[in-house]
């Protein structure tokens, strides 16, 4: 097969994937109620204006999110759609630089049609871990697609106006992933510093940065601009980062070497599990005959069967990102050893690879599987071996065949998501099937044990008369309770001990709301002493409501209400 038809080849497999896998995202958009992360984000953006310690400040940017749907479903479509749309930014940006410096020639449109759908692709990868409502991880990994996207694409314009603009908006992306994880913002901001630096000539770079710069504190500005006065941001932020020490004791430099040892450990059992394609690829390299690459090839999927590679769900991240690494590792080997590419490309190249772990730096989980919710920028680099590499390299079939393997690989893994091991709902999204409304959600569909989940909260509704507006706290790490009972969280719906309770306490004034709502955990059950002191419902005359089974764990929880009106 001539070079152009392999490239096409790619371009047909990727968009067909990345059809597949839009279908697949509008069918999932209404199914399931996840009741901890995702609805700690549907709080956020729900209720901005009773957020006043800041963990994150991403409801600036979801509450303007969620006032466009107002649904549970078009909230989920607006963040896939953030996803892909920003991952394509990127791969436009890419693209075009990387033809320029390699070719000196613009790509094809079926070139780009290529790259965008398999940044896309690797966007999406983020459903295979939770649904794709807009939230912190998001925001920080789209905008750090769009910035470094944007900044790419004002790099070489002969037109001045326009390159600056391309910066600006560059800026406001970058701004967008700082106000949802600042340790992320800073980081992509410098990873786009460096990649303006080295590869825009004279003084256009320096107005390049200026001008991004100026776009990313305008766009701060902006949304500080909007906010409440009181409490005063910078007091909102001193007090949910102290509120985020609660829970998130663990020093900055013991986390970057835990970020290291974990990383080394997990390639290196990557590598293990690999060993027989690892073998045969050097093989290959060595040796190069085309029977011996088609024998790779499928003895690369004979091991991603074996171990289960291509399975998706929230036990599973660990596998799926072995597979993953391995794949995109050997390909950009291959790719780097079959063409002689110029500096600037390589530059490029390794600012995507780069750009997944800036934008998730900061994390409390484990480096080496976080790194899969921000992966559009290794497919980026992927397609664009493709489109690099000689055509008469003798390792061309063997790089262009895993790199179709890669996409196959990503579209099943996230399909497949869809059909087990769901995060934090008690059934698959295939088998939520029960519609139910719930305000001001909207319709869902939600599976057997959730349905009686929420008729036990209607139940406890009734029982205590419990109207739409009191303040809830759920003890501890229950927020998706609040969106049941119709209740709010006043100060901030992420709660998950006692000291942050006590702290939500000082900062709360009673008089705003006419009763109190308190979902106690098993834990809280077992251990009342540990609740705040106004908190404790035996002691304050709290009414007992009922109690409800949380569907993905069968925790029994307790739900009371306090007898009077605030205030």
């Amino acid at each position: 097969m001539t070079g152009r038809g392999a490239a096409n080849l790619l371009a047909t497999v990727a968009l067909l994937c990345l059809v597949v896998l839009v279908a697949g995202v509008i069918w999932a958009s209404d199914r399931g109620l996840e009741l901890t992360d995702e609805a700690y984000y549907l709080l956020s953006a729900i209720h901005p204006d009773q957020v006043t310690l800041y963990i994150s400040a991403q409801h600036w940017v979801l509450a303007p999110l969620w006032r466009l749907t107002e649904s549970l479903q078009g909230f989920r479509l607006t963040g896939a759609a953030i996803l892909i749309g920003s991952a394509s930014v990127l791969a436009l940006g890419a693209t075009r630089v990387f033809m320029q410096v390699t070719t000196g020639q613009e790509a094809r449109p079926l070139d780009l049609w290529m790259t965008m759908a398999a940044g896309s692709i690797g966007a999406l990868l983020y459903v295979a871990t939770i649904a794709p409502s807009p939230s912190y991880n998001l925001l920080a990994s789209s905008g750090g697609y769009a910035g470094l996207g944007f900044a790419l694409l004002s790099l070489g314009r002969p037109r001045w106006k326009l390159a600056l603009g391309l910066g600006g908006l560059g800026g406001a992306a970058l701004a967008i992933c700082f106000v949802g994880k600042p340790s992320a913002g800073v980081s992509v901001g410098l990873t786009i510093l460096a990649v303006v630096m080295a590869l825009e000539r004279g003084p256009r770079k320096w107005a390049i940065c200026a001008v991004g710069l100026a776009g990313a504190l305008g766009t701060v500005a902006l949304l500080v601009a909007v906010q409440p006065r009181h409490p005063s941001v910078m007091d909102s932020l001193r007090g949910g980062l102290d509120l985020f020490r609660m829970v998130q004791t663990e020093p900055t430099v013991d986390r970057l070497i835990r970020y290291g040892a974990t990383m080394a450990t997990s390639l290196a059992k990557s590598l293990v599990a690999f060993g027989p394609i690892v073998v045969l690829v050097i093989l290959s390299w060595r040796y190069p005959r085309r029977w011996l690459f088609a024998l790779t090839l499928l003895v690369w999927i004979l091991n991603l069967y074996v171990e289960s590679n291509y399975l998706s769900g929230a036990r599973a991240l660990v596998r799926m990102a072995e597979a993953i690494y391995v794949l995109i590792f050997v390909i950009a080997a291959l790719g780097l050893g079959g063409t002689a590419l110029p500096t600037k490309a390589k530059l490029l190249l390794g600012a995507l690879f780069c750009l997944p772990f800036a934008a998730t730096i900061g994390t409390g989980n484990s480096l080496f599987t976080q790194v899969i919710v921000a992966l559009a920028p290794w497919t980026v680099g992927v397609a664009l071996f493709a489109l690099g590499s000689d055509p008469k390299s003798q390792t061309i079939f063997l790089q262009r065949g895993a790199t179709v393997l890669l996409l196959l690989l990503l579209t099943v893994q996230i399909t497949t998501s869809y059909l087990r091991d769901p995060y934090h709902l008690a059934e698959p999204l295939i088998r939520q099937t029960e519609t139910v409304n719930l305000p001001p959600l909207g319709e869902i569909k939600v599976d057997p044990q959730t349905r009686l989940f929420l008729d036990q909260i209607a139940e406890a509704k009734q029982t205590c008369s419990l109207v739409p507006g009191g303040a809830y706290f759920g003890l501890f790490n229950l927020p998706g309770l609040a969106l049941a009972l119709g209740q709010v969280p006043p100060v901030t719906p992420w709660l998950n001990n006692s000291d942050q309770a006590a702290t939500v306490l000082r900062r709360w004034s009673p008089g705003e709301y006419h009763r109190i709502v308190v979902a106690l955990s098993a834990e809280a059950q077992a251990n009342p002493v540990l609740l705040p002191p106004d908190l404790q419902t035996a002691v304050n005359g709290y009414a007992f409501c009922g109690r409800a089974t949380v569907p993905y764990d069968s925790q029994v929880i307790e739900i009371w209400a306090s007898p009077n009106t605030a205030g």
